[in-house]
């Protein structure tokens, strides 16, 4: 793979693993956000692969569920990009891990 990645992280903090849950999340990108009306809780994941749902899957990658979901400009722009996740949540705030997969045309970097 022919790809270059950055990451910012702010506010690293230790945090206490205690179930938690995020419900009716917004997962913005640069102006563009991804709506997902509904709960996930800890030790869920989420994985959209376009159009109008969202999956809910466990450790193990197994379906739970098809949560609702609405874009807005959802894309991401070549180059660095703003992400973040706002939502509903428990107390205490849950934590993320994630990854980011884009699809699109590969720019061929020279060496």
């Amino acid at each position: 793979m022919n790809s270059c990645a950055r990451v910012l992280v702010e506010n690293l903090r230790i945090v206490g693993e205690k179930p938690s849950f995020i419900k009716n999340s917004v997962i913005h990108t640069g102006s563009g956000a991804l709506s997902v009306r509904g709960e996930v809780k800890t030790d869920e994941y989420l994985w959209y692969k376009g159009g109008d749902t969202v999956g809910v899957y466990d450790l193990n990658w197994h379906l739970l569920e098809n949560l609702p979901a609405t874009l807005k400009d959802y894309t991401v722009d070549t180059g660095f990009s703003d992400i973040w996740i706002e939502g509903e949540s428990s107390n205490p705030t849950p934590w993320f891990d994630v990854q980011f997969i884009t699809k699109g045309e590969v720019t061929r970097l020279e060496k």
